[in-house]
C-alpha cells in the first residue's frame, strides 16, 4: 500500500529547519477559510496569513518565525502566536468587510489619536475605491 505524503509540522522549529529555503509557502488550514503558512528562507523563515475571501484568497505578512531567534510576540513569533495572530487579522478583516465613510474612517482615526468625535456636520458619503 502506498504511503500518503505528511505535511511538514509548522508546529516545532525542528521540522521547520527541515525544510528547504523555497518561494513556496506550506499551508496549514486552521480554520474554515482561514490557514497559516510558513515561508523558509536561507535566514530563517516568514509566518504569513491566508483568508478566503469571496472568490479569492488575501494574503498577509504575519512576521518573522522563531528559528534563528527567540519569539517577543511582536516582531519575531513562535507557531502559537502567529496562530492568534491570524486569528485576530481574520477578525478585524471580518469586522471592516463593509466598505468604510468619511465619518468611520475619521472615527477609527480619531479612537486611536485621542481626537474629538467627528463634528455633526461629518459627510456620510463613501470614499472613492
Amino acid at each position: 500500500m502506498a504511503r500518503t505524503k505528511r505535511a511538514p509540522s509548522l508546529q516545532s522549529r525542528d521540522g521547520r529547519l527541515r525544510l528547504p529555503p523555497s518561494d513556496n509557502i506550506n499551508w496549514q488550514t486552521i480554520h474554515e477559510g482561514l490557514a497559516i503558512g510558513y515561508r523558509a528562507g536561507r535566514r530563517g523563515g516568514t509566518w504569513w496569513a491566508r483568508r478566503r475571501h469571496g472568490n479569492r484568497y488575501v494574503k498577509a505578512r504575519l512576521g518573522v518565525a522563531d528559528d534563528i531567534q527567540d519569539a517577543d510576540g511582536i516582531t519575531v513569533l513562535d507557531y502559537k502566536q502567529a496562530h492568534r495572530k491570524a486569528l485576530e487579522l481574520a477578525d478585524a478583516e471580518t469586522d471592516h468587510d463593509e466598505k468604510p465613510t468619511i465619518a468611520s474612517s475619521y472615527t477609527a482615526r480619531a479612537g486611536h489619536a485621542g481626537l474629538p468625535d467627528p463634528p455633526q456636520g461629518a459627510r456620510k458619503e463613501r470614499r472613492p475605491q
